[in-house]
């Protein structure tokens, strides 16, 4: 689940907040366009780089997506407001 905030630049939603899952917790940032996205979560090892497609519904949106770590998927939702 990701919580975030967004500036919206021409074609492009800046997107920054934060990511939970599998009871971890960390920041992340990307970019919405469309309805493709990128999003990079640091992690204390690596740097993750999430790749994907989604549909957005008002503030919330919701989605597959892959990594190209070990060619990993699963789905992502979370919500996002205008900074």
């Amino acid at each position: 689940m990701i919580y975030g905030n967004y500036k919206s630049r021409g074609r492009f939603k800046i997107i920054w907040g934060t990511a939970t899952g599998e009871e971890r917790e960390g920041r992340f940032f990307g970019l919405f366009k469309e309805n493709g996205f990128i999003i990079k979560v640091p992690t204390s090892r690596i740097t993750i780089k999430i790749f994907g497609r989604c549909t957005i519904e008002n503030q919330e949106f919701s989605g597959n997506w892959i990594t190209r770590l070990r060619n990993i998927r699963g789905w992502i939702d979370g919500e996002f407001y205008p900074d």
